[in-house]
């Protein structure tokens, strides 16, 4: 898998930890929220999503780089660019230097800075089924606070 891929594949997490939005990454390399979509939604196995090509991975590149050698005094600033740094290293730059523990490693940090993103696919079709069970069960829960309460008053 080439760079482009890679980054590609990461997308989401990169532009998470920089604390960009889809719209904020669009409006940085000129283009709609749906092409960041489109290149955050391929996989490389059926019509979904678009390849990201070379020119637009080295914008997307030159931010990430822009955003790390940025000079900032908060530390969570600092926090951002160390992460946002060591995630081109471990998981672009040089993939084949580290373990699958250190890459988890990274993974892990990056997920404190953006864990909403870590959410695989999957993960978040479970959630969703089981939102519609709480939501019920909190219905009958608070009906039956109301009944007792209500029924408590006419006594």
């Amino acid at each position: 898998m080439d760079e482009a891929s890679r980054l590609q594949r990461h997308l989401p997490l990169f532009r998470a930890c920089a604390g960009w939005t889809a719209k904020d990454l669009a409006d940085k390399l000129e283009v709609s929220r749906q092409s960041i979509s489109a290149w955050e939604n391929y996989d490389g196995k059926d019509k979904k999503g678009v390849k990201l090509s070379k020119a637009y991975y080295l914008a997307i590149r030159q931010l990430l780089e822009t955003a790390v050698r940025t000079d900032v005094s908060d530390e969570k600033d600092r926090k951002q660019k160390h992460i946002l740094g060591t995630m081109l290293e471990v998981l672009i730059d040089h993939p084949e230097k580290y373990t699958s523990e250190d890459v988890n490693a990274v993974l892990q940090e990056a997920e404190l800075m953006a864990p909403s993103i870590m959410k695989q696919p999957e993960q978040r079709k479970s959630v969703s089924k089981v939102w519609p069970a709480l939501i019920a069960g909190c219905g009958i829960a608070i009906s039956a606070a109301l009944i007792a309460v209500l029924g408590h008053d006419k006594d």
